[in-house]
């Protein structure tokens, strides 16, 4: 798949660049696409994992997308929820 390749690249400038909020950001980004790409959720938390120690408990825009995206892989999306 094209945006697997796309992802890997950004991963790996971001790593390149030395930035952790660069780090956290792109995979922040990562992390909500993959919620909405098919992945499995537990795929998805996984990558959110690895990303945390990057954080060093600073609140940042990266920080906050990252969060988002978690939340978003914890929850089933409220269209795939079978009606009552």
């Amino acid at each position: 798949m094209a945006a697997r390749r796309w992802w890997q690249t950004a991963r790996r400038v971001a790593d390149e660049s030395g930035d952790p909020d660069t780090q956290v950001l792109v995979r922040a980004w990562d992390v909500v696409n993959g919620c909405y790409d098919g992945r499995p959720a537990d795929q998805v938390v996984s990558l959110s994992n690895e990303v945390l120690p990057l954080l060093r408990g600073q609140a940042t825009a990266a920080t906050c997308g990252l969060l988002a995206g978690r939340a978003q892989a914890g929850l089933p999306p409220v269209w795939l929820t079978p009606a009552p």
